[in-house]
């Protein structure tokens, strides 16, 4: 490891969770002591031994970009695009949705990058789309079903949305995928392959064969379901297992 090597700085903050709809309203549910699970709102609690999750309530994806590109984006890259741009915002290189002039310029965007983490991508399309195969006919699948659905879809988007041309890629390692993402992130700013990175991690998992999936693992609590908020608990003694969520996250390097 190198004595010297470039020092790497936060300078935008972006969520979608939860808890809320920024990071300011995320943090101030999150000091109050509120939470974030409960019971489950998208799917019938009462078909799934599974009744609670950690769901982002009332978020409409076209108050963060336009309405008709919002409808090609699956949920997942809904949310990266959302938390990117409050991210960007709060970085001060954008403004009424645009970058800033006097940072971002045609030379220099390829000099702007963003690495995605997402451990399912997806998923939910994989789902709707087999469920329209099997019940209707290959004909009837949208065509928008692959671009929907790959991991690198939230990737794409974001730098599609906001006009960043440089170094692109995604994070699929499971649970540490977010976290993989900054890592590698940094690392590309510290070999100079970028000035600036928008990096975070995005999910949105929750549907029949998602939970079937998860409950299948055993690493899904069952419990709970009159106390939502006291499920999630990683460090407790009795511990019991996972609560399934959705959101993202995301950091301007």
């Amino acid at each position: 490891m190198t004595k010297n090597r470039t020092r790497v700085v936060v300078t935008g903050l972006g969520a979608i969770t939860a808890l809320g709809k920024s990071v300011e309203e995320t943090w101030q549910n999150l000091t109050s002591g509120r939470s974030g699970v409960r019971l489950g709102q998208s799917f019938d609690a009462a078909d799934y031994p599974i009744k609670i999750a950690s769901e982002v309530d009332g978020f409409q994806a076209e108050k963060y970009m336009n309405f008709k590109e919002s409808r090609r984006m699956a949920r997942f890259s809904q949310f990266a695009v959302a938390a990117a741009r409050e991210a960007l915002t709060r970085s001060g290189l954008i403004k009424d949705g645009e970058l800033e002039e006097n940072f971002v310029t045609s030379a220099d965007a390829s000099r702007v990058g963003v690495i995605t983490g997402t451990a399912v991508g997806g998923f939910v399309e994989v789902r709707n789309s087999t469920k329209t195969l099997l019940e209707r006919s290959y004909r009837r699948v949208s065509p928008l079903f692959i671009p929907r659905m790959m991991h690198n879809a939230a990737a794409a988007n974001i730098s599609h949305q906001f006009g960043l041309k440089g170094f692109n890629s995604t994070t699929t390692t499971a649970c540490a995928a977010g976290a993989q993402a900054l890592g590698l992130a940094t690392e590309i700013i510290r070999s100079d392959r970028a000035d600036v990175m928008v990096s975070g991690g995005t999910e949105a998992p929750i549907c029949d064969i998602g939970l079937s999936g998860f409950w299948a693992t055993r690493a899904m609590t069952t419990s709970h379901g009159d106390s939502p908020e006291k499920a999630s608990r990683p460090f407790d003694l009795n511990r019991d297992g996972l609560v399934i969520g959705e959101g993202a996250a995301f950091l301007v390097l």
